[in-house]
């Protein structure tokens, strides 16, 4: 398949014949009566052809004395995935040894730069009555390669397997063969080496590991042999594909990884089918095309006919690098939800160690994969986007997308058939932005009106041809923008070239994206500023000073913005009438882009240079490491036990810092007292947080407020690069936020933060971020982040093994009600009502326990009780809270004594209203319940109760009496 990007449409010139994927068993693909014009000598070290092959398949190579050089390559077949390359060897020396012989398999060939070899070494100094060793070396890269050795990885040249004085001469005929398979756990391959020699099995000579795997991995190889200072022969060449967990294998034009699927190209219809089983991600099952695009503006299209299942996932491939590197436009459907974005993964590999960045911006959405009859996605330098039926649904952005990638599609769980498949090239967007490299490792962003190639550089000088600008509309600015890295004071200067009498060029100080600049031009007519941010939109023009030839030799245009007032010299000689234009709007908490914009004519470009002030780079002091966007964003009081922020030309999260080291440990308790003095405007933060490793991993925590909006708890978190869920996770709480002093805790344990507020003894907020027990400890921070405040960070504490904020005054006690101190035996006493409080607000239940005379407890209902013993009952009411601090308690004492019996004469029907009225709080009750008893007058004299009857002493008589009494 063929990409040829000329013009807007480029089509797939897909291959005649129809090849599926099917999983291979051990499959021995025999490779014998090869032509030599199937062979290709590469490193020849000035030898024409040592080789020669014979009509049976059998090579010989010659005798060359090319060491490490001299492979001959097998230039159409290819290799892939897990398997072994085998031969029958044989040179011509028998022991001893007379000299250095090699002969083996380079089993894996890209190029010069890429390349692995292995074979079998024969010396005549240490060991010349044995074969010495079999050994791996190669290249990835153009670097040695890092292999499993000692017990780590590590970047080795020579890797040795011991052969143990094998008593085998390179005259001996023998069965040699090379082994390359993935590791389980899928970031190595196993090299291994196997001879069978003097009629015995294929002996395992030993093995290496190498981790290369993240540069080479999913790379269509050639394979090769390798001969040294003796005449070999290699016979009987076989490759054998091996159960892979991912087979390779061609598909029409493109190259088929299944783990459990089955691809399929139709020549007729040119469309690509995939049939899958139980796969588990779209990138278990992937078809990429044969063609390397290195390009910045370029989409993949497709019809799509799709049989989905309940948990399909579908994902065409936008970049694919390898298996390691690689972005796809994913939908995926899961328990009745479909989910539309991008998912990929990037790792970089320095030395032995990896670092993988996994991506996932999977949304809910509305997008019926039933109904899908079209893909669409888009690359556009840094910006990507999908299209399903035409219309635009998901986007992404990504700066590491560079230099040369595949294109195609994956499948899990899901049938579908591509069909009119298309790679096209985008055209430019008049102020979209585009990444491209000019020179080194800056990234620029251009916008360009004709073609990509518009804008080039080269030692030092940009050219801008004709081509690249829109002669016609003097409005449609061709420009290039790349980062300063600096804030508020900033000065750009260019030298301009090949003025025309109506060119028009300028340089913009500074510019925060297409709608948001300050753009200065040079016009025939006068100097152009065009103020632009936001809703401060003006512009003004001076006239062309005097004295300065428009289009004569090379001009120098420099603009400096110095406490937003902008200066300018064009030609050496000051430009402005009054001395300065005002910039107003520009946010000071960005560093902007800068930039140069021509219109009308071409012309070229060269000695830029940007000057002003780097706010970000690390300040050290003490214990810390402070960044901001002036110096004096933080300070560090002499002890070093107060932090101070600073909104001092402005703020920007994750940029205005605070850092001090903690040690290397998982779950601990995070501190700090804080009091915010001053705000911009109305939205602010003020910033805590209890693990920062980069700005790709961190825990960050705000006391927040927005506009119009209750202060509120904002907890985010990343890792690897990725937001760990949703970014912003808050709760509202009641806050008085100016000059407050606010005691913030947080704690870290497993996957979950929990924060306290003002000693509170439960969380305020708790949330859990999945892998967060898992993150990187070692070389970690905690510190403060402030965004438009100005506050004070002081009795801080990081990385605790328990609270730092704790309670130690002792709780109140709030009694409401009467208390008694007096009671008649069998009346109800009632107790007041006991309350407890604390500073914390913290919600208190004190306790109140009772004590009869015999010092025995007494059951309340609710805070009452019935006495039914003589003498004093001893109440205590104590209160602990949370923290264990406890109240003063109250105790008192309630006398119980018997009724006062004052009545003489009682009749069952009217009984003496004396006896009711020594009831005493419940006289008025007792009376209503006992009827009226105003005719009564008399003395009871020992009286006694037994069973509802009264006895009367003194010979008055018997009456029976009823007494009611109230129940609780």
């Amino acid at each position: 398949m063929k990409a040829l990007f000329v013009g807007a449409i480029v089509s797939l010139m897909l291959l005649g014949t129809s090849r599926g994927i099917y999983k291979t068993n051990n499959v021995e693909i025999k490779r014998a009566n090869y032509s030599a014009s199937t062979w290709e000598v590469v490193k020849s070290n000035g030898i024409a052809n040592p080789y020669s092959i014979d009509t049976e398949g059998t090579i010989t190579e010659q005798g060359n004395t090319g060491w490490l050089a001299n492979y001959w390559i097998n230039k159409t077949d290819t290799v892939y995935g897990d398997y072994k390359i085998s031969a029958t060897i044989q040179g011509t020396e028998s022991l001893p040894n007379k000299r250095e012989m090699h002969a083996g398999f380079i089993p894996w060939y890209l190029d010069d730069n890429n390349y692995i070899m292995c074979y079998m070494r024969w010396e005549n100094t240490d060991k010349p009555n044995s074969m010495s060793e079999v050994e791996v070396t190669g290249k990835i890269d153009g670097n040695f390669m890092v292999m499993w050795k000692n017990d780590q990885f590590i970047v080795s040249e020579w890797n040795d397997m011991w052969t143990d004085n094998r008593a085998q001469g390179a005259g001996d005929e023998c069965v040699f063969t090379v082994e390359k398979k993935r590791t389980e756990a899928n970031d190595s391959d196993y090299i291994r080496a196997y001879i069978s020699w003097n009629g015995e099995a294929d002996t395992l000579i030993g093995f290496h590991m190498s981790r290369d795997v993240v540069k080479y991995d999913d790379r269509k190889a050639h394979f090769g042999v390798y001969a040294y200072n003796d005449k070999f022969t290699f016979k009987n060449i076989a490759i054998v594909n091996e159960n892979n967990s991912k087979v390779f294998a061609p598909v029409g034009d493109g190259m088929g990884q299944g783990i459990n699927g089955t691809w399929s190209y139709d020549d007729v219809a040119k469309s690509y089918s995939l049939t899958s089983s139980a796969s588990t991600a779209y990138n278990d099952n992937l078809l990429t095309f044969d063609n390397n695009i290195d390009s910045d503006n370029y989409s993949i299209s497709s019809d799509i006919a799709v049989t989905p299942t309940d948990t399909s996932e579908l994902g065409i491939l936008i970049y694919y690098k390898d298996g390691y590197n690689y972005l796809a436009a994913v939908i995926k459907k899961e328990n009745g939800e479909t989910k539309v974005g991008f998912k990929g993964k990037f790792t970089t590999a320095v030395g032995s160690n990896l670092s993988v960045s996994e991506v996932d911006t999977l949304a809910s959405s509305s997008v019926d994969l039933s109904a899908i009859t079209s893909l669409k996605t888009q690359k556009n330098g840094i910006k990507f986007k999908l299209f399903v039926n035409g219309s635009e649904t998901a986007s992404y952005e990504r700066s590491s997308c560079t230099g040369k990638g595949l294109v195609g599609f994956g499948g899990a769980n899901i049938g579908f058939t591509a069909s009119n498949i298309l790679i096209e090239k985008v055209p430019y967007v008049a102020y979209d932005w585009y990444s491209t490299q000019f020179v080194g490792d800056t990234t620029c962003y251009v916008s360009a009106k004709v073609n990509e190639g518009g804008i080039s550089y080269s030692d030092g000088v940009y050219t801008i041809p004709d081509a690249a600008v829109d002669n016609a509309d003097t409005n449609n600015v061709t420009s290039f923008y790349y980062g300063s890295n600096f804030y508020g004071d900033i000065g750009v200067k260019a030298t301009f070239s090949g003025i025309k009498a109506d060119s028009i060029y300028g340089v913009y100080p500074w510019i925060q994206d297409p709608d948001n600049y300050l753009r200065v031009l040079v016009k025939p007519d006068g100097i152009l500023f065009e103020n632009h941010f936001g809703e401060n939109i003006s512009s003004k023009q001076y006239t062309l000073p005097e004295g300065v030839n428009y289009t004569s030799g090379d001009k120098i245009l420099n603009v400096e913005i110095k406490s937003q007032k902008v200066y300018v010299t064009w030609g050496g000689v000051d430009a402005l009438e009054g001395g300065y234009f005002d910039i107003v709007g520009n946010d000071l908490a960005l560093a902007p882009n800068v930039g140069i914009a021509v219109a009308k004519n071409g012309l070229l470009v060269k000695k830029i240079a940007t000057t002003g002030f780097t706010p970000y780079s690390e300040r050290k002091e003490g214990d810390w490491k402070f960044y901001g966007a002036r110096l004096s964003s933080w300070t560090l009081s002499e002890d070093g036990k107060t932090v101070d922020s600073s909104f001092d030309g402005g703020t920007a999260w994750k940029q205005t810092l605070a850092l001090t080291s903690i040690p290397d440990k998982k779950d601990y308790y995070y501190a700090s007292k804080v009091k915010v003095h001053e705000v911009t405007g109305s939205d602010y933060k003020t910033g805590f947080m209890p693990y920062y490793l980069d700005g790709s991993n961190y825990v960050f925590i705000w006391i927040s407020q927005f506009a119009g909006v209750s202060p509120e708890l904002v907890v985010s978190c990343m890792l690897n690069g990725n937001l760990v869920g949703y970014e912003w996770r808050k709760t509202a709480f009641t806050y008085s936020y100016m000059e407050t002093e606010v005691q913030l805790e947080a704690k870290i344990e497993g996957d979950v933060v929990s924060v306290y507020i003002n000693k509170s003894f439960s969380p305020t907020f708790s949330t859990t971020f999945e892998g967060l027990s898992n993150r990187t400890t070692a070389g970690a921070y905690a510190g403060f982040n402030s965004v438009s405040s100005k506050a004070t960070y002081y009795d801080y504490h990081f990385s605790t093994d328990t609270r730092n904020f704790t309670m130690n005054e002792k709780p109140v006690i709030e009694e409401t009600g009467t208390r008694k101190t007096t009671g008649i035996i069998g009346n109800r006493i009632t107790l007041p009502i006991y309350t407890g409080t604390n500073s914390s607000d913290e919600v208190l239940n004190p306790v109140v326990s009772v004590t009869d005379p015999n010092g025995a407890n007494v059951e309340l209902m609710s805070n009452r009780f019935i006495p039914d013993t003589l003498g004093d009952y001893v109440v205590r009411v104590t209160c602990t809270d949370n923290w264990g601090n406890e109240a003063e308690p109250i105790v008192y004492t309630i006398t119980i004594t018997e009724e006062q019996q004052t009545s003489s004469s009682i009749t069952s029907e009217n009984p003496s209203s004396d006896v009711n009225s020594s009831q005493g709080n419940n006289s008025s009750q007792t009376s209503s319940e006992s009827g009226n008893n105003n005719g009564n007058t008399g003395v009871i004299v020992g009286a006694s109760v037994a069973g509802g009857v009264v006895v009367l002493g003194g010979g008055v008589g018997l009456y029976f009496f009823l007494k009611k009494r109230k129940h609780l």
